[in-house]
């Protein structure tokens, strides 16, 4: 045999062995049932989205079903595997991916109404997303506050309680921000925030936003007039001693930040 010829069956022996190894590992995973969580969620999803086909539900319930069990499935997620994704990446990569899916809710918020772009980045760098089933505590009255939360995703019930005595406080929506007002004074919480359903939230934890802040006066100065603004037409329309109190303070540190040579 030639050695042309044996290079030719060489080769040729080569690509057989690679088609068929693709051929069967492909089918093996078609064949093969996915036992992991993904497998399970698409397995649940076809189940319950036929159960709806079948008995006709309106469209609008169907979408709300759909909504639930994607955000149910993300919230059973791995916390590390977001975490490893975006640590796979090189930085600037990861801060255009923080940009492009949350910085909206910074531009939107009247909280950083006249904060730079740059330093609205900066804390979206900073944002960790957070999910949460329905009849879940986000934030309990009277505790210290460590976070605050902008809705992506579901609603939040807001309820105080004084004297034994239950007071709707609100319902943030997707877009709305809550906890900031104590977080910003570093008092209390005013109100128990509780999901109405399955909720996605972005959390933005006090440390990290005195940090960026004490660097950026100016910045920190517009995030607080733009509070005390949104509070004075609160505590006009509830007369709510406790967030009178909360407004109070929140002047207080907006004046200690802004005299010179006080802490």
């Amino acid at each position: 045999m030639k050695i042309g010829e044996k290079i030719f069956s060489i080769g040729f022996l080569f690509i057989n062995i690679g088609v068929v190894a693709y051929v069967v590992g492909n089918i093996s995973h078609v064949l093969a049932p996915d036992v992991g969580p993904t497998g399970r969620y698409q397995a649940r999803r076809l189940r319950v989205l036929s159960f709806c086909r079948q008995h006709n539900l309106p469209m609008h319930l169907q979408n709300e079903v759909s909504t639930h069990l994607e955000l149910e499935y993300a919230s059973n997620l791995e916390p590390s595997e977001e975490h490893g994704i975006f640590k796979s990446l090189p930085m600037p990569i990861c801060k255009m991916i923080l940009n492009y899916l949350y910085n909206n809710y910074m531009t939107d918020s009247y909280l950083f109404e006249g904060v730079s772009n740059a330093i609205r980045l900066q804390l979206v760098h900073e944002m960790e997303p957070v999910f949460y089933l329905a009849n879940s505590t986000v934030i309990l009255q009277d505790e210290f506050p460590v976070c605050f939360y902008f809705v992506v995703r579901g609603s939040v019930e807001l309820k105080s309680f004084k004297n034994g005595v239950e007071r709707d406080a609100g319902t943030a929506i997707a877009g709305n921000v809550f906890g900031q007002s104590c977080v910003l004074c570093n008092k209390p919480q005013l109100f128990t925030a509780k999901t109405r359903e399955v909720c996605q939230l972005l959390k933005l934890d006090r440390d990290t936003l005195n940090d960026i802040l004490k660097e950026n006066p100016i910045a920190a100065s517009n995030i607080m007039d733009n509070e005390i603004l949104i509070l004075k037409e609160l505590v006009e329309e509830h007369n709510d001693p406790d967030m009178t109190d909360v407004l109070g303070e929140i002047e207080r540190k907006k004046a200690r930040d802004e005299a010179p040579g006080i802490a």
